[in-house]
């Protein structure tokens, strides 16, 4: 397993909170086929794993990477405290 760390800032107006400091480890956790909508991707899936002390907020996010290109098929990630996770999922067919 394969782990990368990082950080960024996340800006949440709605509480008046700026400048969020988030910490990320991302690990790609190895090949996973998925199906959207009738096609199959051979993918890499990778788990980022992320935490916001100034708020005690974690979270997970999860992202399937074509295994060949790197683009990103699919995605389930949060982007605000009070929020469920976003599903995005690409429906072009492969290229």
């Amino acid at each position: 397993m394969l782990f990368r760390s990082y950080h960024y800032l996340m800006d949440f107006s709605d509480r008046h909170l700026f400048g969020i400091f988030v910490l990320c480890t991302q690990a790609d956790t190895g090949p996973e086929r998925i199906d959207i909508v009738g096609g199959s991707h051979d993918t890499r899936h990778i788990v980022e794993t992320c935490r916001a002390p100034q708020i005690s907020w974690d979270f997970q996010n999860d992202f399937w990477k074509d295994a060949g290109t790197g683009y990103v098929w699919k995605s389930v990630q949060y982007i605000h405290p009070a929020s469920d996770s976003l599903t995005l999922e690409v429906l072009r067919p492969d290229q």
